[in-house]
């Protein structure tokens, strides 16, 4: 059975000039989406969640997370991403301890248009596989697709296919929204359907 997942963020006051979520606490997902809430992980104080409008603003510096509080295995995940042009930011899929979220204890699709390693950039599936179109994606709204199906992973950014991988190391875990040095990472849009 298929499940279309609207991801929408509502309640805990982060409205227009609301503070900012505390380490640990949740954003509230809505009922009908299924979904369970997105828990904030702060590893390196100094960034910071805030939703306004719809729309998910991290800023700062630190490095921190956004992560689901169910596993989720086979699914596509659809979400609009606007990055600052100093920003390392990611989705990461399959992961599996919320410690330890790394690119080899995940799937990280990169969003990261300045790495240090330009073949793992924007659109790459971070140490696992580089990224096959380049795109400038840094203060303009981008589109990932992120289709996970048994042991093959897909991203497309903008439409186009940017990196697939075969591999059966993880086959479920949580899904998290990365933000990592200086800069923000502004994230809408996002669907999950889950097969």
């Amino acid at each position: 059975m298929k499940l279309q997942i609207s991801l929408l963020m509502l309640g805990l006051g982060l409205m227009a000039g609301a503070s900012a979520l505390e380490p640990g606490h949740l954003f509230k997902m809505a009922p009908e989406t299924g979904m369970t809430d997105m828990k904030f992980v702060d590893v390196t104080p100094g960034s910071s969640w805030t939703e306004k409008d719809g729309v998910l603003i991290s800023s700062g510096k630190g490095e921190s997370y956004l992560i689901t509080q169910k596993a989720y295995g086979d699914f596509v995940l659809d979400l609009d991403f606007k990055p600052s042009d100093d920003i390392n930011a990611g989705v990461y899929m399959r992961c599996q301890d919320e410690q330890r979220i790394k690119a080899d204890s995940c799937y990280e699709a990169n969003i990261w248009d300045k790495s240090k390693n330009a073949q793992f950039r924007t659109g790459a599936i971070v140490q696992r596989q580089p990224v096959t179109a380049i795109q400038d994606t840094v203060g303009k709204w981008n589109h990932y697709q992120l289709t996970l199906q048994g042991d093959t992973i897909e991203v497309k950014l903008n439409g186009n296919v940017t990196a697939i991988l075969k591999d059966k190391q993880l086959s479920q875990g949580f899904i998290g929204f990365q933000h990592k040095g200086s800069g923000t990472i502004e994230i809408k849009d996002v669907r999950l359907k889950t097969r």
